[in-house]
């Protein structure tokens, strides 16, 4: 760009203006994606919970059954 050329230097400024729109947006679009990474992995961390809480009830009511069965039938 030569001395003096204005309109190359209004053309160079909007295109820096342009090019810093679009990093704040994709920066914003960034930073809303790693907060749903991280509130999707804090979720992921809660339905494991809740399916080992699941899995330990389970086990529980199936040893009651057995033992109601054994029960039964040293009744018989």
């Amino acid at each position: 760009m030569a001395w003096g050329d204005t309109e190359g230097e209004k053309t160079a400024n909007a295109d820096a203006q342009k090019a810093a729109k679009n990093l704040a947006t994709a920066s914003e679009h960034h930073r809303r994606q790693l907060l749903i990474i991280a509130a999707l992995e804090q979720e992921l961390v809660i339905v494991d919970q809740h399916i080992d809480e699941a899995q330990k009830e389970y086990r529980a009511i199936e040893r009651q059954a057995l033992q109601l069965a054994r029960t039964v039938l040293e009744e018989q």
